[in-house]
Parts: structure tokens; sequence; C-alpha cells
């Protein structure tokens, strides 16, 4: 595989793990209305599961340098991939407000890593002259999760 496939393959992977990430985030987003309503509480108590999940993000944050070093950027983002998905599927099935809060604790921490995972395997992962243009294809991810991913989920898809 050529220096220029592998650089496209390095950041379409690396987009799509910031895809997922913002994803993770902007899921609750459409249907904010319809969980309260199913909870019995306001549309503002449902949007705060964003701090519990924000909150979780950040304190993993903290952690993430050392694990980068312990664990391999490849290895974070796997495990980031698994633990978004499990946590989303287990938010989806929350039977009651409280579950949902703590289901957004894994999803933050899974947002974070994610995140920065994906950032810095940019720059570890190509030489020096692409590195730019790859970070730039990565963080394209977040912008089309709006764009692609909003609309989707309005539709209920």
């Amino acid at each position: 595989m050529t220096r220029t496939a592998t650089q496209r393959r390095i950041a379409l992977s690396l987009s799509l793990c910031v895809f997922a990430a913002q994803s993770g985030l902007i899921a609750l987003s459409p249907v904010l209305a319809a969980v309260a309503a199913d909870f019995g509480v306001s549309t503002a108590v449902v949007g705060q599961l964003r701090t519990a999940a924000g909150l979780a993000a950040g304190l993993a944050s903290l952690a993430l340098p050392a694990a980068a070093r312990r664990f391999g950027l490849s290895r974070l983002l796997r495990g980031g991939a698994v633990l978004l998905a499990v946590a989303s599927l287990a938010s989806a099935a929350a039977p009651t407000l409280a579950v949902l809060a703590l289901c957004q604790l894994p999803l933050g921490i899974a947002v974070s890593v994610l995140m920065a995972a994906a950032t810095s395997a940019a720059g570890d992962w190509v030489a020096v002259p692409a590195r730019g243009r790859v970070l730039g294809w990565a963080l394209m991810g977040s912008p089309a999760a709006w764009i692609v991913g909003m609309p989707a989920l309005g539709l209920g898809f």
C-alpha cells in the first residue's frame, strides 16, 4: 500500500472515530422532549444529562496521556468505540432517568477517549508533511456528525 493510500485510510478511520464521538453527544438532542415526557420531567432536567457526560469526559481526559502510553492509541480507539456502543445501547434501554444519567458517564468517557486518541493518532501515525492534512480530515468527523447525523436522528433513523 502506498504512503498516500495509508494516509487516506488513517484519515478516514480517525474521521469515523470523531464522527462516532460527536454522534454520541448529539444523539439525545432531537429526542430531548420525548425523553423528558417519558420520564415525566422537564426538558431542562433531561438536558442536564450533558453535564454528566461532560464531567465524565473532563475527568477521563486527565488520565488519557498515561493510558495512551500504557495501552497505545489503537487500543484506546477500539476501546473507546466499544464503550460508546455499550453506553449508547444502555442509554436506549434505560428504564429510569437515574439509570440514563449513569449511562452518560461511560458515554462521556468514550467521547473523551475517541476525540483525544484520534487527534493524537493523526500526529503519531503519519509523517510530518501529512500531519496537518490527516488531522484536518479526522476533525471533519465532528461537523459531519451534525450535518448527517442530526437530520437522520430527527427522522427516527
